[in-house]
C-alpha cells in the first residue's frame, strides 16, 4: 500500500479526466519506466490510498500508473 503518495495537481487530473471522457490516445512517461505507455486513458480510480489513470494498451489489455509517477503526458 503506496503511503508516499503525493496528489497531483488539478490541472493535470483535470487533464487526464479530459482524455478519459474523449477516449483520447496518449504517451504517457514516468519516473519508473525508461519506455513512455502509448494507448487510450479509459478511467481514473483511486484505492490503496492512492490516484491511478487506467490506460488500455492495446488488444483490450490495461495497465495502471499512479498519478504521481507521471513525468510528461502527450496527446497522440
Amino acid at each position: 500500500m503506496p503511503t508516499d503518495y503525493q496528489p497531483v495537481s488539478c490541472e493535470l487530473h483535470s487533464e487526464i479526466e479530459l482524455h478519459a471522457m474523449h477516449g483520447n490516445r496518449v504517451s504517457i512517461e514516468t519516473h519508473t519506466s525508461e519506455a513512455a505507455v502509448i494507448g487510450r486513458i479509459v478511467d481514473v480510480s483511486t484505492h490503496d490510498k492512492a490516484e491511478y489513470v487506467i490506460i488500455e494498451t492495446g488488444s483490450q489489455q490495461q495497465q495502471e500508473i499512479r498519478l504521481d509517477q507521471i513525468l510528461k503526458m502527450t496527446p497522440l
